[in-house]
């Protein structure tokens, strides 16, 4: 017997072809199964059944050499079979499920059913800072995401729907009022853990809400934040290996869900400082038994230069500092600036010194005759060091984009890979750079980085701090008397001895 099955018409292409050796029963009757004969052309696994599929028939009896067809005929599908090109290829285990691999169905392990549990694990290879598992809105947005080291869950905060909160975890049961009981919410605008009081004093003991530690144990090391009927405690870790970089991270932050690579932070809690961007309301008492700091914007007063040009001014912690990058050609002296001493960058002031400011040489800032207005002065590295400590905590340095954003003015960065949210009202600009090379000068940087000249007093010289779009704070002392040809923005803060 040969079988043969053609696609499309009773006489189109052959796909699969086959020859079975059988022999009839007593009643003439010849029963086979077609794909267990030998194949002569094709592969039975690859036959198109999703379109028409013609069978033919031809038989030769024992002692003949040529096969007489019986007849053609179409195989119509059922339902078990209609879609029998889409089977399962491939081995695979019980519990695993079926993914499309774009042209056929295939197990895999990353989800896998059994008795007892639903597992999703992620498979050796993959990159470990993407998510685990995701679940996006309507928007393409992700709501809540799984990763290596921990769980994130954002909540839209940009229309009316807020009010209906976006996370919470209630119990089974109803409450005494009839209602779901729910234990903790998460809204745009607040959070809410609600515990249960108890007369049995050994379960109050006990808390209603822990955050511990990933660890291998059958408990947590350490309860990084606890809640209970009567407290909050959040503990933080302190390190005794100063060149381990966990140890500056600080403990907690609280953000806002935004669009951009980095989130809004309204408050950040480190061991040894804590940091609040935004209005704090107490309608309960408030014990301090240390020091109470406050700054920010406290409205101080406008300066002028030499030139007449005014300043609008912030006081930030104990420092009050220039709002604005410098923009006059005189010293305080009413001495005008030497042609090769002060710059507009790319030479087109008319665009770019009312945003920007000039950009000043190592000969100007290094000079015995000052251009920051009187009772004013460059900054020097303290000053910054001190404006950074203030702004992202006492170790500011092992996250510079923590400082940077909140420093940058919004709107004049191109392309930022850090939201600018000027909560301190510093106003830093991007104000770019310029160096002498060969025989000319060459400006690069605007909209990307600020440049601001720094006074080293350890070194006896000066150098510039970086304010980087997408690298953060860091100070480059590189610039200095044995390297003088650059110019950079100059920022002015009010002498305070």
């Amino acid at each position: 017997m040969k079988i043969q099955l053609r696609k499309i018409t009773p006489d189109g292409l052959v796909v699969y072809s086959e020859e079975h050796q059988t022999t009839s029963n007593a009643s003439g009757i010849i029963s086979l199964v077609v794909g267990n004969g030998i194949a002569q052309t094709g592969n039975i696994t690859e036959v198109p059944w999703n379109e028409p599929v013609f069978v033919q028939v031809d038989i030769k009896l024992s002692g003949q050499t040529a096969y007489t067809t019986m007849g053609v005929s179409q195989i119509l599908a059922v339902p078990y079979a209609i879609k029998s090109g889409d089977a399962i290829q491939g081995g695979s285990v019980e519990g695993n499920t079926a993914t499309f691999a774009g042209n056929q169905w295939a197990g895999t392990s990353q989800v896998n059913l059994s008795t007892n549990r639903v597992e999703v694990k992620a498979l050796e290879g993959r990159h470990p800072n993407e998510p685990i598992f995701v679940v996006r809105n309507l928007n393409g947005e992700i709501v809540f995401a799984v990763y290596e080291t921990g769980v994130r869950i954002n909540i839209d905060d940009s229309d009316s729907r807020a009010e209906k909160g976006g996370f919470a975890v209630g119990g089974l049961s109803t409450g005494k009022s009839g209602k779901e009981v729910t234990y903790f919410s998460l809204d745009p605008d607040s959070v809410r853990f609600n515990i249960l009081e108890s007369d049995d004093p050994t379960r109050a003991e006990k808390g209603g809400f822990a955050v511990g530690g990933l660890s291998t144990g059958k408990e947590f090391t350490h309860d990084y934040m606890s809640i209970s009927v009567d407290s909050v405690r959040f503990t933080i870790l302190e390190y005794n290996d100063p060149g381990n970089p966990k140890a500056s991270k600080g403990g907690f932050a609280v953000g806002g869900l935004s669009n951009g690579k980095e989130t809004t932070t309204y408050i950040t809690t480190h061991k040894d400082s804590t940091v609040i961007y935004t209005d704090l309301t107490t309608t309960g008492n408030v014990n301090v038994t240390g020091n109470i700091y406050t700054g920010g914007d406290t409205n101080s007063p406008p300066i002028c230069d030499f030139e007449g040009n005014e300043y609008q001014t912030v006081k930030i912690g104990n420092q009050t500092c220039m709002k604005e990058n410098l923009r006059t050609v005189y010293n305080n002296m009413g001495e005008l600036l030497g042609y090769e001493d002060v710059f507009c960058y790319d030479s087109d002031c008319d665009n770019n010194v009312q945003t920007y400011g000039l950009l000043y040489s190592w000969n100007v800032v290094s000079s015995a005759m000052p251009i920051c207005p009187d009772g004013w002065s460059i900054p020097g590295d303290g000053d910054w060091q001190t404006l950074f400590s203030f702004v992202g905590g006492q170790n500011w340095d092992s996250n510079p984009l923590t400082a940077a954003r909140v420093m940058e003015a919004s709107g004049l960065w191109i392309s930022p890979e850090i939201t600018p949210t000027n909560q301190t009202k510093f106003s830093a600009r991007p104000g770019g750079k310029g160096d002498f090379t060969g025989n000319s000068w060459v400006f690069a940087d605007m909209g990307q980085t600020a440049y601001f000249w720094t006074m080293f007093w350890w070194m006896g010289g000066v150098g510039a701090l970086k304010i980087d779009g997408s690298n953060g704070v860091s100070f480059d002392n590189t610039y200095n008397q044995e390297t003088p040809n650059a110019v950079f923005s100059v920022r002015c803060v009010k002498n305070e001895w």
